[in-house]
C-alpha cells in the first residue's frame, strides 16, 4: 500500500496480532484557537478524541490498493490534547481484507501540515479493552 510521503504508517512496535487496539497521542501544537483538520486512513476503525470528548469515528474496509482517507475538523484550542483510538482486525471477511495493522495521519493548519504520524508518535495499547 502506498501512502503519501508525509504520512508514516504506524503500529504498536510493528506487531500485526489479530483484534487489538491501540491509543496515538499526537504532541500537537495548537498555537491559535482555529480550525484544524486531521487527515487519518487505518486498516479498521477509529475514534477521535479532542480534550477527551469523542468528535468522531470511521470504519473502514481497507481494501489495500484503495486506501480512503478522511478529514476531520478539529476545533482545538491552545491547551487541547488529541487521541486516537484504532482497532485492527487483522481477519479477512465479506466486508474487510486482512492487512497489516496501521494507521496514518497528519494534521493541517489552514494548508500547512504541522504534524504527521511518524515513529516518534506517541502509542499505547488500549488500557480500556481485553482482548477475547
Amino acid at each position: 500500500m502506498k501512502f503519501p510521503s508525509y504520512m508514516m504508517p504506524i503500529w504498536l512496535n510493528n506487531d500485526n496480532k489479530q483484534d487489538e487496539y491501540a491509543d496515538f497521542f499526537p504532541q500537537v501544537d495548537f498555537k491559535d484557537e482555529k480550525v484544524y483538520t486531521l487527515r487519518i486512513v487505518c486498516d479498521t476503525d477509529r475514534a477521535v478524541y479532542l480534550d477527551d470528548k469523542l468528535i468522531s469515528f470511521g470504519q473502514y474496509a481497507d481494501y489495500p490498493e484503495t486506501p480512503v482517507y478522511e478529514d476531520v475538523i478539529l476545533p482545538a484550542t491552545k491547551d487541547s490534547k488529541l487521541k486516537i483510538t484504532v482497532w485492527h482486525s487483522g481477519i479477512n471477511s465479506q466486508t474487510h481484507v486482512a492487512t497489516e495493522a496501521y494507521v496514518a495521519f497528519c494534521i493541517y493548519a489552514g494548508e500547512n501540515i504541522i504534524y504527521s504520524s511518524s515513529s516518534e508518535t506517541l502509542c499505547r495499547p488500549t488500557p480500556e479493552y481485553v482482548p477475547h
